[in-house]
């Protein structure tokens, strides 16, 4: 824990640090940017080809896929795992139901690799280790993606 000078309090204070996690009432433009910017896209039933269009903008062929396996909602495209993450933790998902991976198009092979799986005591690695959570993300994305 780091600790700085609190202004208010005239004392030390603990001084929490977050990375990624921005107040929208303070920085409006960051919401302006992933609207504008940002290639992922909110999945709630199927695959629109208006979303896989979008969707294939960072990396064509590859697509990134987050799912919420307790609501069955999915964020695709992106850049990063964390930008469809960020779409469904807006959309209030919970972290721990928040599961990333990927499909290759032409192959239609998914994956289950992403940054946003680990977790210190659940899933000490970045693919998703839990045979029954595999199944049920597995299950998600060849449901949206008619496979």
């Amino acid at each position: 824990m780091c600790w700085d000078q609190d202004s208010d309090l005239g004392r030390l204070a603990p001084l929490v640090l977050q990375t990624n996690v921005f107040d929208r009432s303070t920085i409006p433009a960051i919401d302006l940017f992933y609207q504008i910017f940002m290639s992922a896209v909110l999945i709630r039933d199927k695959i629109t080809t208006t979303d896989l269009v979008k969707a294939k903008e960072d990396y064509g062929d590859y697509i990134k896929v987050v799912v919420n396996v307790e609501t069955k909602a999915m964020a695709i495209g992106g850049q990063w795992h964390a930008d469809g993450e960020k779409l469904l933790l807006d959309e209030g998902s919970q972290q721990s139901n928040l599961w990333g991976g990927g499909i290759k198009l032409t192959t239609k092979t998914i994956d289950y690799t992403a940054l946003i799986n680990i977790r210190a005591q659940v899933n000490p690695s970045h693919v998703i280790m839990d045979a029954k959570i595999r199944a049920v993300f597995d299950q998600i994305i060849k449901d949206k993606f008619n496979l």
